[in-house]
């Protein structure tokens, strides 16, 4: 479990690494302040850019997913069956420990271009 944990975090920071100037500000660690529940980031995804957010949870606990900007966007949670997320609807986790959030565009939107597209995200994790 500790080595696929590894490969986990392996990957995500060489997908870190793989994200151009146009959405190198994006992505992390989700922290909410004390006493909250959500949080909210911004960023841009030009071409195959991609924006991600790591976060720890527990199975069964909820996350809810906000995206707001052009609608060739996605938001998917990748735990290795890459669910994406109805706007503003919770989706509850199958697996607890480590996930990963990313924002991108589907392949074919992508390969229209690398005009960046600018979007705000809201991510809440909730036991209900």
């Amino acid at each position: 479990m500790r080595a696929a944990m590894l490969r986990s975090m392996v990957a995500a920071g060489a997908l870190a690494l793989a994200v151009s100037d146009a959405g190198a500000a994006c992505g992390g660690v989700v922290k909410f302040r004390p006493g909250e529940a959500q949080a909210s980031y911004s960023g841009a995804v030009a071409g195959f850019d991609v924006c991600a957010w790591r976060f720890e949870a527990r199975a069964g606990q909820k996350v809810t997913v906000w995206l707001a900007g052009s609608s060739d966007l996605q938001a998917i949670l990748y735990t290795g069956d890459g669910r994406e997320f109805e706007n503003g609807l919770p989706l509850t986790l199958a697996r607890g420990g480590a996930h990963e959030l990313r924002v991108l565009q589907p392949r074919s939107a992508a390969r229209r271009g690398d005009r960046p597209k600018p979007f705000t995200l809201r991510i809440a994790i909730t036991d209900r």
